[in-house]
């Protein structure tokens, strides 16, 4: 019986923090639309590679950063559109300062992600309907922000939400185990 007590409570715990989790970024969802508004963040499973990417009209811009402690060395990059939406003050590709400046805004979304717990978000669901996808770091839980349900375009994306627990009526989360 007092293992069963003990599970239960721990099951509990668990299932708090998780949802304090989901609600701290719930409560940062103005600062997390501003911010990263047509852009996307994915870190590798090994978390030693970063790819960042904006859209913008379909067109996406693809950054590839290797992590070596604290620093972001940009390694490859696929640009597709001109001017980047990042509002760089140099954007001559592959100058010392384009790179210092690109790295410097990814340091400043990274470390917003982890104040967060945030894992990857991405923004490239726009056209389907999909303001933002956010996964966060501590286990699989996932959060959709749909700025316009009535825009959701594909059946799948509808019915995928359905089944997500609701903040309100454009944040919707899962709890994975």
């Amino acid at each position: 019986m007092r293992y069963i007590l003990l599970f239960f409570v721990f099951f509990l715990y668990s299932c708090s923090s998780k949802i304090n989790a989901l609600q701290k970024v719930y409560n940062n969802k103005e600062k997390i639309i501003k911010m990263f508004s047509s852009k996307s963040i994915v870190r590798s499973r090994g978390q030693n590679i970063i790819f960042f990417s904006t859209h913008n009209n379909n067109i996406t811009k693809k950054y590839f950063f290797v992590i070596d402690g604290n620093k972001y060395h940009l390694t490859d990059e696929k640009i597709e559109y001109t001017p980047d939406i990042l509002g760089l003050k140099d954007t001559t590709i592959g100058s010392k300062l384009y790179n210092q400046e690109l790295t410097a805004t990814l340091t400043i979304l990274v470390a917003e992600m982890d104040r967060l717990d945030i894992r990857d978000i991405t923004s490239d669901l726009k056209d389907d309907g999909i303001g933002f996808k956010i996964y966060l770091k501590d286990f699989n839980g996932t959060m959709i922000y749909v700025p316009d349900l009535k825009k959701l375009r594909l059946p799948y994306w509808k019915t995928y939400i359905n089944g997500m627990n609701k903040f309100d009526d454009n944040w919707y989360y899962t709890l994975n185990n």
